[in-house]
């Protein structure tokens, strides 16, 4: 489990371009959830949130380091069908 950190560039710079899921966040605790991703590179894809602005609200974020796709993909459906992030419309 990752720390949660502010969103700051310097922050996302800190984080490994490995696979993974990312948890995007308008307050610290679970009730703070607001999109779940994935991403075969995790530093690209969080920088790449931060540079479009593409969720609003966005305050803090954590990450998790994931081996597998097929487990990616499992614990993403996971987490959002559990939490019901805002941002997260497709499942």
């Amino acid at each position: 489990m990752s720390q949660v950190l502010n969103w700051t560039r310097e922050n996302i710079e800190s984080v490994p371009n490995g696979m993974g899921l990312y948890v995007l966040r308008n307050f610290p605790g679970l009730n703070g959830i607001i999109y779940i991703g994935k991403s075969l590179t995790l530093k690209n894809r969080l920088l790449e949130h931060y540079n479009l602005g593409d969720v609003p609200e966005v305050l803090y974020f954590d990450w998790y380091p994931i081996n597998t796709s097929s487990e990616i993909d499992r614990l993403e459906r996971e987490w959002i069908i559990q939490y019901n992030p805002k941002y997260n419309q497709r499942i």
